[in-house]
């Protein structure tokens, strides 16, 4: 993961190509929380787990 002052760069390690998802800093923090909230999900039994 890279970051400067205007994105944030990760690179998808299993890709073969090298896949690289940019998003700026306030997009990234949005994803991360979305993905924590499905987990939350999941680990609470939600629907995301059915």
């Amino acid at each position: 993961m890279a970051a400067t002052a205007r994105a944030i760069r990760i690179t998808e390690s299993a890709d073969p190509s090298g896949a690289v998802l940019t998003a700026t800093p306030d997009d990234f923090l949005t994803l991360v929380q979305a993905l924590k909230g499905e987990r939350q999900m999941v680990e609470a039994g939600g629907p995301a787990s059915r």
